[in-house]
């Protein structure tokens, strides 16, 4: 594999790689192959171009433009999937996986439950509740609980939700939520999501009064399921401009 091996050294530029390595992204790799004539030759000699296509993480197309130099340098190439198993240089987090929760996060009269996360590829549901003292809710309160969600790696993510539905007998404000990230990092091994609560008198009201509640956060390991209940690092700027 020498043409391969040089077209990726010459593409790299000057960052050093180890001859291992060189070997993975020739596997992982797309060469555009070419035959030119030699000058002042009859001879013909086969090339490879410098440009080489790279899959990475999740089947990525990774250019050779510095930036793509860089990333090629710290991906962790294996020679299989790269977000099962637990071999060196590979992450753990699964493609697919649905964990059962059972944590809460208590602020003021509203309480938050997580119930579950499930992944899929990039994507990272959960499912919550909202859960509010029947002894402070007043008949034109209304209360919404949202997430945001940071990743091990500092990358912070909306996490919209999809519905939320009312459940058993409690308070007319006690409601089941389900909401989704999207476009997860795929070096990412573990999400925080942040928990916010606000406190309204609706829209209805003529200057209503209005309340955030921040809570501790919940941290998901992605590997495997596991969560803790950790210091929220804070809600994104800007969320007590909204009203």
């Amino acid at each position: 594999m020498t043409l391969e091996r040089d077209s990726i050294k010459s593409a790299m530029g000057s960052i050093p790689l180890p001859e291992d390595r060189l070997d993975m992204i020739i596997d992982q790799s797309v060469f555009n192959h070419t035959v030119r004539k030699k000058r002042g030759s009859r001879e013909h000699v086969k090339q490879l171009s410098a440009a080489v296509l790279v899959l990475g993480l999740s089947g990525t197309l990774l250019f050779t433009t510095p930036a793509g130099q860089q990333m090629i340098s710290y991906l962790p190439f294996t020679e299989s999937d790269f977000t099962t198993g637990s071999g060196a240089g590979e992450l753990s987090r699964p493609k697919e996986a649905v964990y059962s929760l059972d944590e809460e996060v208590n602020e003021e009269f509203v309480k938050i439950h997580f119930t579950e996360v499930s992944l899929m590829g990039n994507q990272v549901d959960i499912a919550y509740q909202q859960i509010v003292d029947p002894e402070f809710l007043t008949e034109m309160m209304a209360v919404e609980a949202e997430l945001f969600a940071i990743d091990n790696l500092g990358n912070e993510y909306e996490v919209p939700y999809n519905s939320g539905t009312a459940y058993g007998e409690g308070t007319r404000e006690d409601l089941h939520w389900t909401a989704t990230l999207h476009d997860l990092s795929p070096l990412a091994e573990s999400v925080t999501f942040i928990p916010m609560a606000t406190v309204s008198e609706g829209t209805t009201v003529p200057d209503g009064f209005h309340e955030i509640f921040e809570y501790d956060a919940l941290k998901v390991n992605l590997a495997d399921g596991s969560v803790e209940i950790v210091e929220s690092p804070g809600l994104p700027e800007g969320m007590y401009d909204r009203w």
